[in-house]
């Protein structure tokens, strides 16, 4: 069996691409027994192990489950099959974290003199993004703003109201502007004759609170919660009605480089009194349905672009210049988008099916007179339908070692020393390959050997011969990992083990000639398949 951590990472499309992958972190650091703070994670296929951008994120504090990995991949992987076989593999080692660079996403918290929480700057290379967290950030009389993005910037020039920003202009922009509010939860109420059989929650005007934050070489993002609403109405477990104490979860997150946000949106329902716990789980998540309103300057008659058999995204484009638009993608289906919403000029709103969770995309784009639909449609399709996915790799053992005869390292001639080190790789993996297909596999996607300092034979040269020979077999994709072995010498005469200083191994008490017992070795260690 492999001693490496693994991690298989799949590419559901047809095509390579590169790309950020999120998966769970809690089985991962159960499995591998790593800290986040000394997780290194590589490209199998990278032999200089230079390590990936990577981090964990803690989403909710209260809620260890959430705790995610991501990291970004560099380099492309090519396309998955039908049977599951992984598009790539990522070495999970422990080690130093990268530096925080420049340019790598971060947030500012915002407080109030009175030390309260007034809103977070989210900003990379290419967006920023200010969130209030307080419905009324100017202590005026216009109290409905919280939790809306009332600042967007993209390459330095403000979004949401982008025909004045173009002209230069700041402190006349329309001071109602804002984007990705939530306006109002719909949650599943309890049967009546008369009544709604939903229950309406109104958010602009409550405050939300920061639950956390995070930041590193791959986004940085923000937990924050609705203000505490009463609930009465079935429990998703039992059907029974209870009386709950409910949040809105909010986790906003920007990527490196990224024009856009990603939102993961859940609501948790907590018993309101000691007689509304049931059996089960004391926290809930509840079923909802999102209301999203914006207030967008897209010019007179923006573009709505909504495609008609997929009902996760939309997009709305301006012809005017500086052409701004707007795109939105989610994993539920958008039920209705209204403009002018309420009849209102610059008014955007949009509602979601109800679902326990949802996943949601806000690209921001500019001067892009065509094309504002496709990269929508794009993003959608790779971020949300069909993201690169990534599991720990459960390899089919092969334990056996296999040993293979190498001339000790005096006899071997000097010359043809390559020729030498591709028949040897070519033995090693035709081993391989039978002992694989025994097991009835179909890939290779590592070759793991042990290889003594005295048998002769050179790692670099071992490597460049393993790239010629593997050339279509199925170890094709297959990352070689050398293990030295030191040689070690034993001396009949003295009793003495020893590692000797040159190749001559002579015993250095008696200096009489020793046996070489440890180094020799040129054995196929392990195998990791599918």
């Amino acid at each position: 069996m492999t001693s490496m951590n693994l991690l298989a990472v799949f590419n559901p499309l047809d095509y390579w691409r590169s790309g950020y992958v999120t998966v769970p972190w809690q089985a991962i650091a159960q499995q591998f027994q790593i800290s986040p703070e000394a997780l290194v994670l590589s490209d199998l296929r990278d032999l200089s192990h230079t390590p990936l951008p990577v981090q964990v994120d803690r989403i909710d504090p209260e809620d260890p489950s959430r705790d995610t990995l991501v990291f970004a991949l560099t380099e492309p992987i090519p396309p998955g099959t039908e049977d599951r076989v992984a598009s790539a593999l990522v070495r999970v080692d422990s080690g130093k974290l990268l530096p925080h660079g420049p340019g790598e996403p971060c947030l500012e918290v915002i407080y109030s003199p009175e030390g309260q929480e007034q809103g977070v700057r989210l900003s990379n290379n290419r967006l920023i993004a200010w969130f209030n967290l307080v419905p009324d950030p100017e202590n005026g009389q216009r109290n409905w703003f919280a939790g809306a993005a009332t600042s967007v910037q993209l390459d330095h020039q403000e979004l949401l109201d982008p025909f004045r920003a173009a002209q230069g202009e700041w402190l006349g922009q329309d001071p109602e502007k804002r984007c990705i509010q939530i306006a109002e939860l719909q949650l599943p109420g309890p049967p009546h004759p008369i009544k709604a059989p939903y229950h309406p929650v109104y958010l602009p005007n409550h405050p939300y609170r920061l639950v956390s934050q995070s930041e590193g070489p791959v986004r940085a993002g923000i937990t924050i919660a609705s203000a505490p609403f009463d609930y009465m109405g079935p429990d998703p477990a039992t059907g029974q009605n209870r009386h709950l104490v409910c949040e809105l979860y909010r986790v906003i997150h920007l990527y490196a480089g990224a024009d856009y946000l990603v939102e993961e949106l859940f609501v948790k329902g907590k018993p309101k009194a000691p007689e509304d716990i049931l059996v089960g789980p004391e926290v809930v998540n509840l079923s909802f349905a999102a209301h999203y309103f914006s207030h967008l300057h897209l010019g007179d008659q923006p573009t709505l672009y909504q495609p008609p058999h997929v009902l996760g995204w939309f997009a709305f484009g301006s012809p005017t210049p500086p052409y701004p638009g707007y795109g939105f993608a989610t994993d539920l289906h958008v039920d209705a988008v209204h403009y002018p919403y309420q009849g209102q000029e610059n008014h955007f709103g949009w509602e979601l099916l109800p679902g326990k969770a949802a996943t949601c995309l806000h690209l921001f784009m500019r001067g892009q007179p065509e094309g504002f639909d496709s990269q929508t449609g794009r993003l959608w399709y790779e971020t949300i339908y069909q993201p690169l996915k990534a599991e720990i790799y459960e390899e089919t053992p092969i334990a056996a070692t296999q040993s293979v005869q190498v001339p000790w390292a005096s006899d071997r001639p000097l010359v043809d020393e390559t020729l030498q080190e591709v028949r040897l790789m070519k033995s090693v993996l035709n081993n391989a390959i039978e002992r694989a297909k025994q097991e009835g596999a179909q890939h290779i996607y590592a070759i793991e050997m042990r290889v003594g300092e005295a048998s002769g034979v050179e790692p670099e040269s071992l490597q460049q011969a393993f790239d010629t020979v593997k050339q279509g077999t199925m170890a094709e994709m297959a990352h070689l990992e050398v293990d030295a072995v030191p040689t070690l010498c034993h001396c009949i005469h003295c009793n003495l083990d020893f590692q000797p200083v040159d190749i001559l191994c002579q015993c250095p008490q008696c200096h009489q000639s020793a046996e070489i017992i440890q180094g020799k070795e040129f054995e196929l260690a392990s195998l990791a398949v599918s």
